[in-house]
């Protein structure tokens, strides 16, 4: 019995504050007063009156609508729970389930009782019921929600958050009631708000966001323009500007997300924030009026720059858009004339613009709200929520007012019919007992404001359309009309009657000015303004003039009209519509939806008028329930009986109540039946009553009988589901039990005869030699094992004896008898016990009878038991490796033996465990030469909880000891008893004997679905996270100084911090590095896996204990035993300061972030204004231009001008201009390579013969021909382009300017120019746009250039690419699919492989491109294209091959970070199994057993073709689409097609497509090699295993793997490797594993041509080996002038400066100091030269000869270092190297590669030496006095030689080495250059490469036979 029957048994008082007001006894105004204001003050705001519900504004936060509590009210009937909205939402979504009917809410009350909040609560709980299905969509209603609050709301002086336009929110819901959609009507958006508020009001709460944003991001103010709410007329103007508790900015973020999830494109979201700003700067415009003409008036000085703004905002020009705003046009019979507005006119003109541009824009959001949500077809039933104005009463009320009260009228006439009046109707016609209830009428009001002829609206609607009418005229023929009225209030001052009128509501009086009514109604926007928005250049301003009707909008989204509707709409259509016009039509068109829907009422009520929390204002309210009629309805709904259902409905639904009395008793008619079945259930009388024809009940009546027959129908559906199953677990285990005897009858005569051939052999065996067998079995098993375990244990007692002998017992207060406890006694014995045990259990392991093994039933019937007996075992998984079939049985009958290796492989797991509890004795002793480290596990299993009061040693034994010995391991799933590989066994074998039934029923279905959306279980349940990659290993020494060198670092599992506890030697030692241990490698990974989760700790011990070495290692005083686990005040201390620290680099980077952020905005807004500037060439002409002499052209030939020998050079303006001849001198920039200058000659002709027409060969060809050779040549990219720009700027003939500019477009579409040239063709470009015959070319040029290009193209452009440009047009490529399907895309030249795959993915819905990547086809070979590899560049490839074999492209996944994983995208999900079918049948990558081919083959069937059809083998003809060709190659084409339908048969039919393919691509995800890439790769070494070789990069790891059967070989996760590297100068990939792997074989070296490809796959897939998978960084070279000439020069002396204020070079001693300083000083007074000047800068001791080149030996080291002895031999070995010494060099030399190698050898080997050698290089290779002789050149190869094997390991010499060789490099045209700019690539190279030993000889020949 629910909380309101007890209310009712017992009687209620308003004082008690009861749930719902129709229980109370004494009912009255105050009795209901009294009930809210308990409530009230109780936090209970919601109160019920029977089904309508009054809800109290707390203006506080209270807590009641978070998810639990949503939650909470699922399902639950009203009444049942304390009153709420939820309660309410949740009985209306029953209702509808239940009675398939819309229902509607009415939201009404005063403006600030809470109306909107009711709404978003109401939407919030729908969006729960049904979150599960379809959560993008109420997703966006929600978010729509807020979009329209931020646009349709604004703070009044009654409420922070009133709605100033109404909506009506229609959520629709599909045939299975689950939200398919929102549609928004919204009503009368109150405009004038925008340009006046009153005081103490805000505008429209978006704009105050907007400013808020944009002044705590300066890059959205700039992007913007916007300043501070302050600075605008429209924000500040009623000096409120800001709401308590209300965070602007973020509420700004939330509307960003919100656009975004509605899909509003980001262009829009732009243009919207733009049309905004261009709002607030209207506002601040200024007019004066002329001083000779008061009838006009201009812009202010301050309005022009303002104006301006405007104009860029809206994307327009700056001049019609001040004509518009100072003039306005009328039309007089087709006659347009402009007419300059007065100074008030132009005012109210910009107030206007301002209205029209806001109005408009919500209009646009509302319909793409509408757009975005829409439900389609799926709208079958509607729950409506109506959030409409309240009832308003201002100190000035306007038109507005008006009809926000109309509104209110309107829904009050309805409320008080559908609750008073069509209650009581039926009531009286069906003639039961009732108490008539007097209510308030408004329909006298109502009348007065809407009936025609005569009313409000009709006479305002009139004076519109009069010409002359005014404000004036209306209210005086008003007065005239309603003087009379009883609703009509004229006024007591007759000073105001021509100002002002009143009416008397519903709701009290209110009186409305009727300033500015005529126009407000009219809604006269110029036509023009709407007209030059189509002009403009943004793209959201363009799209506003669609609605420039608003009315007809409005008229659009109302929808089906009734009849008189529909003439009201054809009479108001005669003239222009007003707005009040379409208000009447749209609430008109609102009754009549919600009479179409059952309404449920919600009441919101203000507490007070102030807006404050816990104030309740007793008169306040109780006017507020007076005129909305609460005393009434609570009588009502107290009297009533508000279901009404007719006698055959409720036969219909409830005859099954009282079936025995009904069906027993034929003579009853309806009304007795009804009767009998309400008496049955002992109902009072008094809740129900008989009608004519209907039956009336209250709930207390409804609610039994829906009880009684809802478990009725479940009891039903229970019995109906229970025979339904039986029958089919009949029919299916009749199936099985037959399948299963067949089985079990091959199985078990295979079985027979396994036993009986193994013991033929076996008896053989014994036969032949019995004692041998016997002696070596015995000596194999158990000799060796005893002893090994015998001579383990007896070194490790007898070394822990020697230890305590050796030690003083009192510096050893651990090991001391006194000191060692009982405890610690009984753990070393349980350490021992434990060992013998271990030896026990391998005697009885070996002696069991290894004959007997039989195969389980599931075994045999795994889906995907496709593998080979003898696949080898995978590195790191210990998983079956797959089950057999029965044929595969029948193949052979190979047995399994015994072998040494398998009995070695014991042997060494059972040492390993031994030793892993020897291990733990090495806690009470320390290694002279060794650390112990034990690493707690970062979480404690449930298997040790109960163990957590011991003591840390105990708990640590028990748990190693357990998990080292194989015992039972607590699973996360609660499952134990198994250790994770049996564990994982069993539930592969679970998993996966699953797959395949003979028949699929829909439990199966069922379990199978939800098998593959969250993957395969068993297998995530054993998975283990990977680990970091291994640091490297080097001595822990303690932090503090005062500690001695010789420590040993333990962690244990009590130190919450995890920092190691140092215990200190009394003997320092010097450190050692650990070493492994010399006879036995028991630490593996073997046995870290059998750890898992059930081990706290692993231990690293370098050597075993027997190899241990002498004592003479103790323990201080102070760090007893137990001090070792308890943490100490110094770990907490230093854990704070470490916080603290962190905190603090926290905050420094936050600063540095937005330090960024501030730069990044600057640098942005210089580019800006770069872009903006205007460049001349012929300043670049000045500086960069040759000198060109005068010539002239006779007989086709090139002559000088004559006269002297001393031509006069052509002028710069003219160099610039047309050449009418194809001939130059020379180059116009300088290009130091001769060659290079030859080329540009030649190029310049061949251009001049392309403009003019004259090539003999194609002109694609030649237009190839120089494209490619710019592509190959980077320094003629600047001179081709300044040749095109002096052939097209004056050229006389129209046809060659035309192909001048083709030949521009062309270059421009292939190559950028340098950044010098850049700008000045930039600017030329922009200067041709507006030249209407050339624009298209230069606007297609200037479009390819701004694209950044971050690798050049490789290819000229193709015939087709050509053709495309010549046109103006794009290239079309068309995109290929796995699933059949291909889509054309648009490109451009620029367009690469992942643009293409991002346009193409939003043309067919797919959400996420992440690991989609664009495939080149030609042919059967399909080649992966890199993300910035150029679509032309491929097209261009295509039709230059020499077959001219066009390919196409394929769009597939190449990336599968989580390839377990299920797709939630449908589009991703479809692509992938055609993918994963592909991968099966096509390229044959896992290698399936035939049985699984033919399985998958079986989906595949159901999937192509449907369900199968007997004796329609025709259909499986193509037998390639299901099987592939390596298992089709071996039986005739008629075999398979029986196989197929077979399979189709068995394993297809009857399974849905969707079902069909989740099972397919669910199982093809169990390959091990599904998601991997494969790359065929050759092994360089020594193989035992075939050549044919793929490299598979997966997810998880890499593998190797047999080209032909996909077996296997090796698998290693990227944990486990070392490193993996690529070899720079071969195509080779190389693969170190750690020490910890267990492999003999630690290094792998491959060779492929897809290194790269290789490399970057594992990058992505592992992020910690991207910085090892680099072949060097890229080292581009770029044509260098003079100015930049200089800026290297700058850098080299600054890069000198750095190491000598670093300290870094040893200070030379001079003998000439002082005549040096004076030459300087000569130098400077004479004006030296640059480089002289340069040198002077340096520090004084570090003269010219410091760095310059030097034929002596020196007598120190250039760098700071120790062994000054070395560095003069090093340099000495220079010296020898270049012929200039004959001895004296690093150790003894044979001949020059002896030499090289010495000295990387020691420079390798010492990092000072091998900085003092770059320092010495460097010096050598400077200043040269004959750069191109044989000395010079052989100290560029001996510095090619050091920067292939190294770089310098200090960061400021090696930036000095960079600058060196940038600036020598700089020289293209000399050899110096070429030598340098080969170091710097090899530097590039060996700059992240760590080599340890020196080149070797053919190496060394290499680069010196380079270096010439």
């Amino acid at each position: 019995m629910d909380v309101m029957d007890d209310r009712r048994q017992q009687g209620a008082r308003p004082e008690d504050g009861v749930p719902d007001m129709t229980v109370i006894s004494d009912i009255d105004e105050i009795a209901i007063n009294t009930n809210l204001k308990v409530r009230y003050q109780n936090d209970k705001i919601y109160t019920y009156t029977g089904t309508v519900l009054v809800a109290v504004n707390p203006y506080k936060d209270i807590g009641i609508y978070e998810p639990d509590v949503v939650e909470s009210y699922i399902g639950y009937k009203l009444g049942e729970l304390e009153p709420h909205i939820f309660a309410v939402t949740e009985t209306a979504y029953q209702d509808m389930c239940r009675s398939a009917r819309s229902q509607s809410f009415i939201i009404s009350g005063e403006s600030g009782a809470g109306k909107t909040e009711t709404t978003k609560f109401i939407l919030q709980y729908l969006c729960s019921v049904t979150g599960v299905v379809a959560s993008w969509t109420e997703q966006q209603i929600l978010e729509a929600n807020t979009i329209l609050e931020s646009f349709g709301n604004a703070k009044t002086v009654r409420n922070d958050n009133s709605s100033r336009f109404g909506k009506f929110m229609q959520v629709c819901f599909d045939s299975k009631f689950h939200i398919s959609g929102c549609v928004v009507q919204d009503y009368l958006l109150e405009q004038s708000r925008i340009a006046f508020q009153c005081p103490d009001e805000r505008n429209y709460h978006v704009l105050y966001q907007l400013v808020s944003a944009a002044e705590a991001n300066q890059e959205l103010a700039d992007q913007f323009m916007l300043g501070a709410a302050s600075s605008y007329t429209y924000l500040s103007q009623s000096g409120c500007a800001e709401i308590a508790g209300v965070d602007d900015v973020r509420r700004f973020d939330e509307l960003r997300l919100a656009m975004s999830v509605v899909r509003i494109p980001n262009e829009m979201s732009d243009g919207i924030f733009g049309v905004l700003s261009a709002i607030l700067w209207l506002g601040n415009l200024c007019f004066q009026e002329l001083e000779d003409d008061t009838e006009r008036c201009r812009l202010s000085e301050e309005a022009l720059n303002v104006l301006q703004t405007v104009a860029y905002l809206l994307g327009l020009e700056m001049e019609p858009l001040e004509h518009l705003l100072l003039t306005r046009q009328i039309n007089v019979r087709g006659n347009i004339t402009d007419i300059p507005l007065k100074l008030s006119e132009a005012r109210e003109n910009r107030h206007a613009m301002a209205k029209a541009l806001y109005s408009r824009t919500f209009a646009w959001i509302i319909n793409s709200i509408n757009t975005c949500m829409t439900p389609g077809s799926s709208k079958d039933y509607i729950l409506g929520v109506l959030d409409i104005f309240g009832f308003e009463d201002f100190a000035m009320n306007s038109f507005e007012q008006l009809c926000i009260n109309y509104a209110n009228e309107k829904l009050q006439q309805y409320f008080n019919y559908h609750v008073f009046a069509l209650e009581q109707e039926t009531y009286a016609a069906e003639e039961i007992e009732f108490s008539h209830i007097n209510f308030i009428d408004n329909t006298a009001c109502l009348e007065l404001i809407e009936k025609s002829p005569t009313c409000i609206l009709k006479i305002l609607a009139e004076e519109c359309r009069f010409p002359k009418g005014t404000d004036e005229t209306y209210i005086i023929k008003q007065h005239h009309e309603f003087n009379s009225h009883a609703n009509y209030i004229k006024g007591e001052d007759r000073r105001r009657w021509a100002d002002e009128f009143g009416v008397r509501h519903y709701a009290g009086e209110v009186t409305y000015n009727v300033k500015g009514f005529l126009e407000k109604n009219k809604d006269v926007q110029q036509a023009s303004f709407f007209y030059l928005m189509e002009k403009s250049s943004n793209g959201f301003v363009k799209e506003l003039p669609d609605f420039q009707d608003l009315m007809g909008v409005m008229m659009s989204h109302v929808g089906t009209l009734t009849k008189r509707q529909s003439s009201l709409a054809r009479s108001a259509a005669k003239g222009k519509p007003t707005v009040a016009d379409m208000f009447k039509l749209q609430l008109n068109s609102l009754v009549e939806s919600l009479k179409q829907t059952n309404p449920w009422y919600v009441r919101c009520v203000k507490p007070n008028e102030k807006k404050v929390g816990d104030n309740y204002d007793d008169d306040f309210v109780l006017r507020q329930l007076r005129y909305t009629g609460m005393m009434d309805i609570v009588r009502i709904r107290k009297q009533g009986f508000p279901i009404h259902v007719s006698y055959d409905e409720f036969l219909v639904k409830y005859h099954m109540l009282n079936k025995s009395s009904i069906s027993g008793s034929q003579s009853l008619d309806d009304r007795d039946a009804v009767t009998a079945i309400l008496e049955k259930f002992n109902l009072a009388k008094t809740e129900w009553q008989l009608g004519k024809t209907k039956v009336f009940l209250r709930h207390q009546a409804n609610e039994p009988l829906e009880d009684a027959r809802q478990d009725m129908v479940h009891l039903a559906a229970i019995s109906i589901q229970k025979l339904w199953q039986g029958f089919n677990c009949r029919r299916d285990y009749r199936k099985k039990k037959a399948a299963c005897i067949m089985v079990q009858q091959a199985f078990r005569a295979k079985r027979q005869r396994m036993t009986f051939l193994r013991t033929v052999r076996a008896v053989v065996t014994i036969q032949v030699s019995p004692f041998k067998a016997c002696s070596t079995l015995h000596h194999f098993r158990l000799g060796d094992l005893y002893l090994a375990m015998e001579a383990e244990v007896a070194s490790m007692v007898q070394y822990v004896g020697d230890m305590n002998k050796n030690v003083p017992w009192e510096m050893s207060p651990v090991l001391s008898p006194k000191s060692l406890k009982p405890s610690d006694s009984r753990l070393v014995q349980d350490q021992l016990s434990a060992m013998v045990q271990v030896t026990e259990e391998l005697t009885s392991k070996f002696t069991q009878d290894t004959a007997s093994h039989v195969t389980s039933l599931d075994e045999m019937f795994r889906f995907l038991g496709a593998e080979s007996d003898d696949t080898m075992e995978m590195s790191y998984a210990s998983a079956d490796s797959g089950l057999v079939s029965i044929e595969e049985i029948n193949v052979g009958s190979k047995e399994t033996e015994d072998t040494p290796e398998d009995i070695s492989a014991a042997f060494s797991e059972a040492m390993a465990k031994i030793s892993f509890a020897a291990d733990f004795l090495t806690e009470f002793a320390i290694e002279d030469d060794t650390s112990i480290t034990a690493e707690a596990a970062s979480e404690k299993p449930e298997t040790q909880k109960d163990t957590a009061d011991e003591s840390p040693p105990a708990r640590l034994h028990a748990t190693n000891r357990d998990s080292a010995l194989g015992g039972s391991v607590t699973s996360e799933s609660g499952s134990t008893g198994l250790s994770p590989p049996e564990q994982k066994r069993k539930q592969t074998r679970e998993t996966k004997g699953k797959v395949v039934q003979p028949t699929a029923s829909l439990d199966e279905v069922e379990a199978m679905l939800q098998f593959a959306a969250g993957g395969m279980e068993g297998e995530m349940q054993v998975a283990k996270k990977p680990k970091p990659l291994p640091k490297p290993k080097k001595p822990l020494v303690a932090e503090k100084p005062s500690l001695p060198k010789k420590t040993v670092v333990m962690k244990t599992p009590s130190s919450d911090s995890g920092k190691p506890v140092s215990v200190s030697s009394m003997e320092p030692e010097v450190e050692q590095q650990p070493t492994m241990r010399p006879k036995h490698k028991f630490i593996s990974r073997q046995l870290s896996m059998e750890g898992g989760r059930g081990s706290t700790m692993s231990m690293i011990v370098s050597r075993p204990l027997s190899t241990c070495s002498s004592p003479g290692v103790s323990l201080t005083r102070s760090m007893s035993y137990q001090t070792l686990w308890k943490k100490t005040a110094r770990d907490a201390h230093r854990k704070n300061r470490v916080s603290k620290l962190l905190q603090e680099w926290k905050l420094g980077q936050t600063e540095v972030e937005y330090f960024n952020k501030i730069m990044a905005t600057l640098a942005a807004k210089e580019k800006a204004k770069e872009d903006e500037k205007f460049y001349n060439l012929l300043e670049f002409a000045n500086e960069n231009f040759n000198e060109h002499p005068v010539t002239v052209a006779r007989s086709g030939r090139m002559s000088l001008r004559k006269g002297s020998s001393n031509v006069a050079p052509m002028s710069k303006s003219d160099m610039i201009m047309y050449l009418d001849q194809p001939h130059i001198m020379t180059s116009h920039i300088n290009l130091y390579d001769p060659a290079v200058v030859i080329m540009a000659i030649t190029t310049f002709k061949e251009i001049w013969k392309y403009m003019h027409g004259e090539v003999k060969q194609d002109d694609n060809a030649v237009v190839r021909h120089i494209v490619a050779r710019c592509i190959e040549n980077e320094a003629l990219r600047d001179e081709v382009y300044c040749q095109l720009m002096r052939q097209t700027n004056g050229c006389p003939s129209q046809d060659a300017l035309l192909r001048g500019w083709e030949m521009m477009t062309f270059c421009a579409s292939c190559f950028s120019p340098s950044k010098s040239l850049s700008k000045y063709l930039i600017s030329y470009l922009k200067k041709h746009c507006n030249v209407e015959a050339l624009s298209k070319y230069a606007k297609t040029s200037l479009r390819h250039l701004r694209v950044a290009r971050i690798t050049p193209r490789k290819m000229p452009p193709s015939d087709t690419e050509i053709k495309a440009l010549r046109g103006f047009g794009l290239i079309v490529c068309r995109l290929r699919f796995l699933d059949g399907m291909s889509k054309a895309v648009d490109i451009q030249s620029y367009d690469c492989a992942e643009t293409v795959v991002k346009s193409v993915s939003e043309r067919i819905g797919l959400k996420s491109t992440d690991g989609w990547a664009l495939y080149e086809c030609v042919g059967h070979q399909e080649r992966f294209m890199r993300s910035r590899e150029y679509i032309s560049d491929i097209i261009a490839k295509w039709e230059s091959g020499p077959k001219k074999d066009h390919g196409d492209f394929l769009v597939k996944k190449r990336l599968f970070k989580l390839p377990k994983e299920m797709p939630q995208d449908p589009i991703e999900y479809s692509l992938l199994y055609a993918q994963a079918v592909h991968s099966v049948v096509k390229l044959d990558e896992f290698g399936v057993s035939e049985v699984t081919a033919v399985q998958l083959a079986g989906l595949h069937c159901q999937i192509l073709l449907g369900e199968p059809y007997d004796n329609k083998l025709d259909r499986y003809d193509e037998i390639g689409q299901f099987l592939p060709e390596r298992i089709t190659a071996g039986k005739p084409k008629q075999d398979w097609r029986s196989v197929l339908a077979e399979a189709h048969k068995e394993y297809g039919s009857g399974k849905p497509t969707l079902v069909a393919k989740v099972w397919y691509l669910t199982c093809v995800k169990q390959f091990p090699l599904y998601g991997s890439t494969l790359f065929p790769v050759t092994y360089k070494g020594a193989w035992s295993h075939n050549s044919d070789l793929c490299l598979a990069v997966h997810a998880d790891g890499v593998m190797f793997v047999d080209q032909r059967s996909k077996d296997i070989w090796y698998q290693y996760r990227y944990e486990e490797f070392e490193s993996i590297s690529l070899v720079p100068s071969e195509d080779c990939i190389n693969f170190e594993l750690n020490a910890e792997v267990a492999d003999v074989q630690k290094s792998f070296t491959f060779q492929t041509p897809d290194k790269e490809d290789v490399s970057a796959l594992i990058a992505s897939y592992s992020p910690a080996h991207a910085s090892w998978l680099k072949t060097g960084r890229h080292v581009s070279r770029k044509l260098v002038r003079g100015k930049e000439r200089e800026r290297l020069q700058e850098e080299l002396i600054k890069c000198r400066q750095a190491l000598v204020e670093k300290g870094l070079l040893r200070k030379p001693n001079y003998d000439s100091g002082s005549t040096f300083m004076s030459t300087l000083r000569k130098f400077r007074k004479g004006g030296a030269k640059l480089k002289d000047e340069d040198e002077a800068k340096i520090f004084k001791a570090y003269n010219k000869e410091y760095w310059s080149f030097s034929k002596a030996p020196i007598t120190h080291s250039l760098s700071v270092m120790n062994e000054e002895a070395v560095a003069s031999k090093l340099f000495s070995s220079i010296l020898m190297f270049s012929g200039l010494q004959k001895s004296g060099g690093l150790g003894s030399v044979s001949d020059t590669f002896d030499l090289i190698q010495n000295v990387m050898r020691e420079c390798l080997a010492s990092v000072d030496l091998r900085n003092e050698l770059f320092m010495q290089l460097i010096k050598q290779t400077t200043d040269h006095p004959e750069p191109n002789s044989k000395v010079n050149v052989t100290h560029w190869q001996l510095l090619a030689v050091a920067c292939s094997v190294m770089a310098p390991p200090d960061k400021l010499i090696l930036s000095y080495l960079q600058s060196h060789l940038k600036k020598c490099a700089a020289d293209h045209a000399s050899e110096e250059g070429q030598h340098a700019y080969f170091c710097q690539k090899c530097l590039a190279k060996s700059i992240d490469l760590k080599r340890k030993w020196p080149p070797s000889t053919r190496e060394i020949a290499a680069l010196l036979e380079r270096v010439k």
